[in-house]
């Protein structure tokens, strides 16, 4: 345990902005009677429980599998209270109280909650609003920005999704293979809009959030890794490459906008403009080493 409540805070703003969508995504697994709303409330409850416990207690040693294990938790009571408890998991293992829990793989289990928002039945701004909101947990004030729309017109958006989802039992669940792959469009759209988010946004003093721009990039990787990769795919990750390299360079020492004409070259990363050429060679969509960037 780490003592001291003044990093407590701190500390579940972290975890919060880093896990909240892979967090979503595992409760979602344990069950198919926990909805997207749902899922969200039993999260936020799990990061509130950690906030008064480890200003008593200390922060664990394990932050995120302490929350993980308490949102595991959470989920049994709820479905418990529904009298749904019989035949709803996949894996016997989450109906052991003993059982070893860690913070579930983020990559992984953000991809396949992505695939799953890029449902047919659900309209292409739907998909990438709900994606945005609950897989990668950007704000609503931060979602009507990326997409030109007013707060009050997400809010709404995402009420008349909620129910759809839940009326028309859309289960928000990764789908197979095949099926994953009509989905791959919307995916690097999404993709795309996240890695935007990161590379135009400035807030006060803070030039980049470069975070969000490594989020896109791991998960651009997992697709990799999982062979759904098409040159579509690689031609994505050149381009986030090949503006990555210019991060450092955007913005003057008094946060102002650089533009491109006046950026001092020499704070390019030659390595990235590198890297990014080689996803535009043939080939590539079955070869690929992506480096950690962030």
């Amino acid at each position: 345990m780490t003592n001291g409540s003044d990093n407590v805070q701190q500390e579940i703003d972290l975890l919060y902005r880093g896990s909240f969508g892979k967090m979503v995504a595992s409760v979602l697994c344990f069950s198919t009677d926990i909805d997207l709303e749902t899922a969200e409330d039993l999260v936020h409850d799990a990061f509130a429980a950690g906030l008064k416990s480890w200003r008593n207690d200390g922060i664990p040693d394990n932050p995120g599998g302490w929350i993980f294990t308490v949102c595991r938790n959470k989920a049994l009571n709820k479905i418990r209270e529904q009298k749904r408890f019989r035949h709803v998991f996949v894996n016997d293992d989450f109906l052991s109280e003993d059982a070893p829990f860690t913070e579930p793989s983020l990559d992984d289990q953000q991809l396949k909650l992505v695939f799953a928002c890029a449902h047919p039945d659900l309209s292409p701004k739907v998909q990438v609003v709900i994606t945005l909101k609950y897989v990668v947990n950007l704000k609503v004030e931060a979602i009507a920005k990326i997409l030109g729309l007013t707060i009050d017109g997400i809010d709404k958006l995402l009420v008349r999704a909620r129910q759809k989802i839940r009326d028309e039992r859309l289960l928000l669940t990764a789908p197979d293979i095949a099926a994953m792959k009509p989905r791959l469009q919307i995916v690097h759209k999404i993709i795309y809009l996240l890695f935007n988010e990161g590379y135009k946004s400035s807030w006060g003093k803070e030039l980049v959030r470069e975070e969000l721009c490594g989020e896109a990039l791991l998960m651009n990787k997992t697709l990799f890794d999982s062979k759904l990769a098409t040159k579509e795919t690689c031609a994505l990750h050149a381009l986030m490459l090949f503006n990555s390299a210019r991060l450092k360079a955007r913005f003057g020492p008094c946060g102002e906008l650089v533009e491109l004409e006046e950026q001092d070259r020499s704070l390019w990363s030659k390595e990235l403009i590198a890297l990014g050429c080689t996803y535009l060679k043939p080939g590539r969509t079955h070869e690929v080493t992506i480096p950690l960037l962030f």
